[in-house]
């Protein structure tokens, strides 16, 4: 038996929407890549992005209807953690400020 919803889908990145975002926030993936005994670290930054009807990340699509919760755990570090919590799961991101203009624009259209 094949499952009857869908699993989060994959953002293209040919083509442009004209649709503008209500509001959006960065943050960053880190990765760490070792070359000849030598550990190099790599900050990408992206944009966590609210529509009418989902948040889109870098690779992932949210509906807002599956969306249960958007919460913020600041840090000592120099970056603090933006969870938004699904009915598929938490999902992290690593953010340099704090979101809560993007959780307040949420918050209003939940």
């Amino acid at each position: 038996m094949k499952e009857s919803q869908p699993k989060y889908s994959k953002r293209s990145s040919k083509g442009g929407s004209s649709i503008k975002a209500l509001a959006s926030h960065g943050y960053t993936i880190i990765t760490r890549k070792i070359e000849w005994e030598e550990q190099h670290i790599i900050e990408h930054t992206h944009e966590l992005q609210l529509f009418e009807n989902r948040i889109v990340d870098h690779a992932n699509q949210f509906p807002l209807a599956e969306i249960l919760d958007i919460s913020y755990k600041s840090s000592r570090q120099s970056y603090g953690l933006l969870y938004i919590h699904t009915i598929k799961g938490l999902f992290p991101y690593k953010v340099k400020e704090h979101p809560s203009a993007f959780i307040e624009k949420y918050l209003e259209l939940k």
